[in-house]
């Protein structure tokens, strides 16, 4: 417990001296300049984002410049002959950054919604979104000698590793992302609202999951809400789908328009996604 302690604060010092930490800082100010400006109702939704960024950025990118600072100052041969442990040594990087990632979320957050967000979520997000990319960070810094040579080779981990955000944004909500371990942290992030297409015909009722968040009546409604959304993107394009549904409720056929590379629904597909719509529960009414 001494060693790990000594080396917490030995790491701490290090992040301040290779100025981590003051990076880390400025990563939050400019955090700050991109939400202030939003829109209440849009910061809200670009806030995920902006946390799952900043989970790479702490995570995946300070601790492999921390890797590399070492190899080129030579200090890890002087660790190994301590009686520093390997697991030691690794548990005091990741807690020192895992903290600096968490603080920066939380004063983000905290200014740009003050106390309108849930913390526990979010703490939850941040804190296991780190983590991940720190490892991954870690473990892929390792074969290199330079953060040039590495930069390239990482830019293929960190694209996979990022590849829920295309879920979580509705552009390819394909299930075989939940396989990704950072599916989990962006889920957290985004569980106070999220960007989906599927709010142009269910807005109802995600209003009332969001103002029933605490009750019977939000979980039945959060039911409904995601049976909905499935419906729609069992279609094979969600916008599509969108559109034959306004389509239906409006009775004008120009809605039926798509603009390349988007398809019309086929008449069997959109007799499938009125089914599956209407099985749902909810019903958009139907023009005269």
């Amino acid at each position: 417990m001494t060693r790990l302690a000594s080396a917490l604060r030995l790491e701490l010092t290090v992040q301040v001296r290779q100025r981590f930490l003051y990076a880390a800082v400025f990563s939050g100010l400019i955090w700050l300049a991109v939400l202030l400006p939003m829109p209440p109702g849009l910061r809200g939704a670009a806030e995920p984002y902006v946390m799952s960024g900043d989970t790479t950025i702490i995570g995946f990118f300070f601790i492999a410049g921390a890797v590399f600072f070492e190899k080129q100052e030579r200090t890890l041969g002087a660790v190994i002959s301590t009686p520093l442990r390997f697991g030691e040594y690794l548990a005091a990087k990741l807690a020192v950054l895992v903290a600096i990632s968490l603080s920066v979320a939380v004063v983000v957050a905290t200014v740009a919604h003050r106390f309108g967000y849930h913390l526990a979520p979010m703490v939850a997000g941040v804190v296991l979104g780190t983590l991940l990319m720190l490892l991954v960070g870690f473990i892929t810094s390792l074969p290199f000698a330079s953060i040039s040579d590495w930069f390239l080779a990482a830019t293929i981990p960190l694209a996979v590793m990022n590849l829920p955000v295309l879920h979580y944004s509705g552009v390819w909500p394909n299930p075989v992302l939940y396989l990704l371990p950072m599916q989990g942290p962006l889920l957290l992030l985004g569980s106070a609202g999220c960007i989906t297409a599927a709010a142009n015909v269910n807005s109802p009722i995600a209003a009332q999951v969001y103002a029933n968040w605490n009750n019977d009546v939000g979980a039945q409604m959060h039911e409904t809400l995601s049976a909905t959304r499935k419906a729609i993107v069992s279609a094979p394009a969600p916008i599509p789908a969108l559109k034959a549904l306004m389509a239906r409720h409006t009775g004008d056929a120009a809605w039926h328009n798509v603009r390349p590379p988007h398809l019309k629904l086929t008449g069997e597909q959109q007799s499938r996604l009125f089914a599956v719509f209407d099985a749902c529960g909810m019903e958009l009414a139907r023009a005269a």
